[in-house]
């Protein structure tokens, strides 16, 4: 028998077995079990969380085969098309037969989800036309000063005061200006907003993206309305909205406090609790203070025209 020639390189000669085209089994193997890991913990989440949506977690599997097959072979010296096209195959088909089997196990194992409820139209809330305005003249009204103090007595900056009661018959003109919610990374800037009724209210994106936007008082949800992911301004309806609610992100959680009041006479104490209401129609009015969901007790003010009357409320 003719002997054979040394001088051929090694994937030309005749005699060459599939071991020396083959991975080494603990590239091979290694291989596998990087892939696997890759399939369970490579989502978002691992696939036994919600193991009827792993779409990402298949695909990122297959993702780095291409180069694992390439860098084996690299090192092992036996990097060619042919060798890289056979164990890329190879290594797809048991991968697939490993996470073939624990996904179909998985599917046995835990339930599947239910169907999502068929979207059903939402009735439309009601239109409602702003109230003609009073007439009351300037020279028959009069202010409320005074301070928002502590139990201790010490001031209380930030508390939102306003005329609770006395001007249900009045209608004020409304501000045209618009109060404007701004998302930011689910936060809604200030603890508190005021708005009166009818004024523009309106909802804006800071950050790119969907912010659903939902207004709940006592655990009941008042309006639910979504913030738009292009940074356009949303007008969010008032009608139907009045008192002191939160405002929150239902993806994010941050939120903040909202008031809708009748009127314009409402303020917030400075730093050493002071607040000033000016300009409000001479009749008996209630005032009262609020602050992280607690209220003070009302103070009855018998306001004259043209009068300034000091008050204190007390949280």
């Amino acid at each position: 028998m003719a002997p054979r020639d040394a001088s051929l390189p090694a994937h030309r000669r005749p005699d060459r077995t599939l071991e020396d085209v083959r991975l080494v089994p603990w590239q091979r193997w290694g291989m596998l079990a990087c892939l696997v890991t890759v399939f369970l913990f490579g989502g978002p989440r691992p696939v036994w969380h919600d193991p009827f949506d792993i779409d990402l977690a298949i695909w990122l599997s297959y993702a780095p085969i291409p180069l694992l097959v390439a860098a084996g072979l690299l090192w092992s010296r036996r990097l060619s098309l042919g060798t890289w096209a056979l164990n890329a195959l190879e290594i797809v088909m048991l991968k697939f037969s490993i996470t073939y089997v624990i996904a179909i196990t998985l599917w046995a194992t835990f339930p599947r989800p239910p169907e999502p409820e068929p979207l059903r139209e939402a009735p439309a809330r009601p239109t409602e036309a702003p109230p003609a305005v009073t007439p009351w003249p300037a020279d028959a009204r009069g202010d409320v000063v005074g301070a928002v103090r502590g139990t201790a007595g010490e001031g209380v900056a930030g508390a939102f005061v306003v005329v609770r009661a006395g001007l249900e018959e009045i209608v004020e003109p409304r501000p045209e200006r618009p109060v404007e919610l701004v998302v930011s990374a689910g936060e809604l800037g200030e603890p508190l907003h005021a708005v009166q009724r009818w004024q523009p209210l309106l909802g804006r994106s800071d950050d790119g993206r969907l912010h659903p936007l939902r207004f709940e008082r006592d655990g009941d949800v008042l309006l639910t309305t979504p913030v738009l992911a292009s940074g356009e301004s949303r007008a969010i309806p008032t009608a139907g909205l009045e008192g002191v609610m939160r405002v929150r992100c239902t993806l994010h959680g941050e939120g903040t406090t909202l008031a809708v009041v009748p009127h314009p006479h409402h303020a917030r104490s400075d730093a050493d609790g002071r607040f000033e209401l000016r300009g409000i129609p001479a009749v008996d009015v209630e005032v009262r203070a609020w602050l992280e969901d607690r209220w003070s007790e009302p103070v009855t003010v018998e306001l004259a025209a043209g009068a300034e009357r000091e008050i204190e409320l007390t949280l």
